[in-house]
């Protein structure tokens, strides 16, 4: 098991938890760039009421196949990638603002069908973006804050082969469940959970820390002293 514990130093952590994963390698170009460096662009995506946003890192090149951030925004959020973008400088990852097909909050009956259809529409865009920007789908991390850290969290629960690794912030997942049986991860699996002192999820967010651990994943947790339920 593998665990990492520190305070107060949110986004030169983050930043260097991400750009700790950028080494790029030189693959076959995408057969078309639809995007400019640097710039973000609005995807339209079937099933989603809200385009999703798309943007390649400044220094992109057709020559080699990238890393990239799917990025979920919070309860009551539009899409965003200001804070990958931020983590990140704007650079080395390829960056995807997602939504959701249920707005606001998720109601227990619905939870089934709503992670469904996020994990089916990530593979999706995740398989249109390799054939025209060059993304390379076995190196898509899974991030987001509060609603969308309950989305990160539910991929690195549920789905740890789906993804390289995972940012969640602000949330967690529950890791007290009897009887299932759950995927490991692939090691090494880079997994960053931050979380406010005062934040209400404080407690789940660590225990989910210790759950992922345990699976296998390299865990990074950050308590933000002093912080609510708000991003770092």
């Amino acid at each position: 098991m593998y665990f990492h514990l520190q305070r107060s130093v949110p986004f030169a952590s983050i930043a260097a938890v991400l750009l700790s994963l950028s080494a790029l390698c030189a693959q076959d170009p995408a057969d078309e760039l639809e995007l400019i460096p640097g710039e973000s662009s609005a995807l339209s995506w079937p099933g989603l009421d809200a385009p999703l946003t798309v943007r390649l890192p400044t220094s992109w090149t057709p020559d080699r196949k990238w890393p990239v951030i799917f990025y979920y925004h919070g309860t009551g959020g539009r899409t965003t990638i200001s804070l990958p973008v931020a983590y990140t400088g704007g650079d080395h990852f390829v960056i995807v603002g997602m939504t959701y097909t249920i707005k606001g909050s998720v109601a227990p009956e619905q939870s089934e069908q709503f992670y469904s259809d996020t994990v089916r529409i990530f593979e999706e865009v995740r398989t249109h973006l390799a054939k025209v920007v060059a993304v390379a789908p076995e190196r898509a991390y899974i991030g987001g804050f509060s609603k969308g850290g309950w989305t990160a969290a539910h991929f690195a629960d549920k789905h740890p082969l789906k993804i390289a690794g995972a940012l969640i912030l602000g949330a967690g997942v529950n890791p007290f469940r009897e009887g299932e049986e759950l995927p490991r991860f692939r090691e090494d699996t880079p997994v960053y959970v931050g979380v406010g002192q005062l934040e209400l999820n404080y407690a789940v967010s660590l225990q989910s820390a210790d759950h992922y651990g345990k699976r296998g994943a390299r865990v990074t947790l950050d308590v933000y002293d002093g912080l609510g339920h708000q991003p770092a």
